[in-house]
């Protein structure tokens, strides 16, 4: 119910600040913002911090599968 909620309070916001009447285009532009926010929330990890990896001394286990994955990858590339 609090998520309810919470998405009615949102879509109402949205729809004072856009100005639109119509139900569903209120609603389009709801869903439209939501999903550039959850888009922007799920990117992972930046090139720059893949670089910054030592993968000869990986910190934890995430990192410790990159660099398996990277090898794995280097060998295929290499054709062994």
């Amino acid at each position: 119910m609090l998520i309810r909620s919470r998405q009615q309070l949102l879509w109402n916001r949205e729809q004072e600040r856009m100005g639109k009447t119509s139900e569903a285009a209120v609603y389009r532009a709801f869903i439209n913002v939501m999903k550039k926010k959850t888009k922007k929330m799920n990117e992972g990890w930046s090139d720059k911090y893949k670089k910054s990896i030592d993968c000869n001394n990986p910190k934890g286990f995430s990192q410790r599968a990159h660099c398996q994955g990277k090898k794995k990858t280097f060998k295929e590339f290499m054709g062994d």
